[in-house]
């Protein structure tokens, strides 16, 4: 079974030496998303990066990263959810991905679009300025949100209010895990 651990700082600059040395990949590999949320694990093995994740009552593989062996980590990886008695399921593919995955394991896989989990990209201004129809649910959001919490305020993370910052996302944390306890 490979060894996954939840991700570590002192990992972040070897993680992010790996993800940079590949073609783009979305937010949910970027390394404050999976130090944040806490529901992905990592394992590095082969040169590569290789993940597990529970996400919507489902437990996922993300594709692997790395110019190492990615093959055997998929190898690694089939072995792994086989071991953990759940099916192998490999999401946050590109075509490139899916082509690679097909030229290594002919017949193997079976591959579905998965519209829900794609990223959206806007441009800053669309974002900055929230003008127009197109953006009337996103304005609402942000005017309820100002309506209730009055006092909200953005600040720069600095070393003098880390520890508030930390307390915050402990806060939240914690509510979170009694909402859903088999959530992390």
């Amino acid at each position: 079974m490979l060894d996954f651990l939840r991700p570590q700082l002192s990992q972040k600059d070897d993680y992010e030496r790996i993800l940079f040395s590949c073609p783009p990949r979305g937010c949910e590999y970027s390394f404050a998303n999976l130090y944040l949320w806490g529901r992905q694990q990592l394992a590095f093995t082969h040169g590569c990066v290789a993940f597990f994740s529970h996400f919507n009552g489902r437990s996922v593989y993300p594709y692997p990263i790395g110019d190492g062996d990615r093959r055997a980590v998929i190898e690694e990886i089939l072995l792994d959810a086989r071991q953990r008695g759940i099916p192998c399921r490999i999401v946050s593919m590109t075509r490139a991905d899916q082509a690679e995955l097909q030229g290594w394991f002919p017949d193997r896989f079976l591959y579905r679009t998965d519209r829900d989990g794609f990223d959206y990209v806007y441009s800053v201004d669309d974002l900055a300025d929230l003008k127009g129809r197109k953006f009337q649910k996103k304005r609402n959001h942000v005017n309820r949100f100002r309506a209730e919490h009055p006092r909200f305020e953005l600040q720069t993370l600095t070393v003098e209010n880390l520890p508030a910052a930390q307390h915050m996302v402990g806060e939240w944390y914690r509510a979170r895990m009694q909402a859903d306890p088999a959530g992390d």
